[in-house]
């Protein structure tokens, strides 16, 4: 198996989104604890994109929560909370990252400069290509995009149709009908709900 680093960082992700959501429903040190836990046990496995990652998910869903979802009483303690359990997670991980930050000030690539870096980004001009991939030729790639398509097609409605059952497993899970789920998705746009239709 290749990328071992990258498995085993990724495999976590669920699980610090499992500490915030049960920080959102209710902010205890139990789970403070184990998403920090999981959180450094992340940073270990040494696949900072992961972190990225992870950092990413956390904090859309993070703003997802304070921002749309209801009972606003819990919305600050979870923010609080959530704070809470990054901050002890980077410390917790701090025995690896700080000699780790030294070491990368002796490496290879910390004597490249931003233009060689910059050199390798996709230019603005390059745009168009990105959108229209056939636009300006690339007949060889042509079985390879249309894969690349298809994979991208494909995954967006699986994901869609595997979400469906589980929003009304959970809407029944929480003692709600679907004829409930149905008015918050139609209902006019409010305060506490702008993105009803």
């Amino acid at each position: 198996l290749g990328h071992t680093s990258r498995i085993a960082a990724a495999a976590w992700l669920p699980w610090v989104m499992l500490a915030l959501e049960s920080l959102y429903q209710r902010a205890q040190w139990r789970w403070i604890s184990l998403g920090a836990i999981f959180l450094a046990l992340q940073l270990f496995a040494g696949e900072p994109q992961m972190n990225c990652y992870t950092a990413m998910v956390a904090g859309a869903y993070g703003l997802f929560s304070l921002l749309l979802r209801e009972e606003q009483e819990r919305r600050w303690r979870f923010a609080a909370a959530a704070m809470m359990m990054g901050v002890c997670g980077l410390l917790l991980s701090a025995i690896q990252l700080l000699p780790e930050q030294e070491l990368l000030q002796h490496g290879e690539r910390a004597r490249i400069s931003y233009d060689y870096f910059a050199g390798y980004s996709m230019p603005p001009r390059q745009v168009l290509a990105l959108i229209f991939p056939f636009f300006f030729g690339g007949a060889v790639l042509r079985d390879f995009s249309l894969a690349i398509i298809i994979g991208v097609v494909v995954g967006t409605y699986s994901s869609i149709f595997i979400a469906s059952p589980i929003v009304l497993w959970w809407t029944r899970a929480r003692g709600e009908s679907t004829s409930t789920l149905r008015k918050e998705i139609t209902q006019k746009p409010t305060a506490a709900n702008p993105l009803a239709r």
